[in-house]
């Protein structure tokens, strides 16, 4: 669903990300282009879900990563790599891949769940895609507070925010969002 107030929050966001200093909060760019929608049936069926409707509007109009908070949203590029960083389905990759995990298996990675925005070593955000409300949690595996490897879910920590107001509090300049 997209909230009412998107346009002004869309507008926030774009005025903020036409700054290359300002584009991210820990590295200077710009947007990667926009998403192309004749790939959304292929990154719908990898995924495993629909992509949600304000994040389609949101890669669509802005950019398909490389902007927003920590070194930026990440891409939802098709690729078969595996790591961590700048790209959604390297992410997944590598967590769902049992062969690349010599001693532990793979993660239950819950389903409609996205790695969404990098920190740096082990911490990202990410987006629970399968409510309504688009809710964003920290993440990080070696964090403090991390009992353990799995099970995933676990570790989440709750910023208390859907996408939206998630992205309006960094378009802002609000209160730091890191995990």
């Amino acid at each position: 669903m997209i909230p009412a107030d998107w346009p002004a929050i869309l507008a926030r966001i774009q005025a903020r990300v036409a700054n290359p200093l300002t584009c991210t909060d820990l590295r200077p760019g710009l947007p990667d282009p926009p998403l192309d929608l004749a790939t959304l049936p292929d990154l719908e069926a990898r995924l495993g879900f629909a992509v949600p409707p304000l994040l389609v509007d949101l890669y669509r109009t802005i950019g398909n990563g490389g902007f927003g908070p920590g070194y930026g949203l990440m891409s939802l590029r098709l690729t078969e790599k595996r790591g961590f960083g700048g790209n959604v389905f390297a992410v997944l990759n590598f967590l769902r891949d049992e062969e690349t995990r010599e001693d532990d298996p793979a993660p239950d990675w819950p389903l409609g769940v996205i790695p969404l925005v990098y920190w740096g070593c082990t911490a990202y955000s990410v987006l629970d895609c399968s409510t309504e409300d688009l809710p964003v949690y920290g993440w990080d595996c070696d964090g403090p507070d991390a009992e353990s490897d799995w099970p995933i879910r676990k570790q989440f920590r709750p910023t208390g925010m859907g996408l939206a107001a998630w992205l309006d509090h960094w378009a802002k300049g609000e209160t730091a969002l890191t995990p």
